[in-house]
């Protein structure tokens, strides 16, 4: 879904040291008891110098309702 609604996501930028899809990492999770899968999704990037992941947090929250 952040790469249909973000499509410059998977672009390397001149001013980060990585891509902004970087910031997505998600997990299965198997419920043995229930017979169920699914999935976790983190989308709080890294905290290394020079990264652009942080950006990811803003596109999660997104913005305030406009009359």
């Amino acid at each position: 879904m952040f790469k249909q609604r973000l499509p410059a996501a998977t672009k390397r930028s001149q001013n980060f040291s990585d891509r902004l899809i970087d910031a997505i990492r998600s997990s299965k999770i198997k419920n043995e008891g229930l017979g169920e899968l699914s999935l976790k999704v983190h989308t709080m990037g890294n905290r290394k110098k020079g990264s652009g992941t942080f950006r990811a947090r803003f596109f999660e929250s997104g913005t305030q309702d406009r009359i």
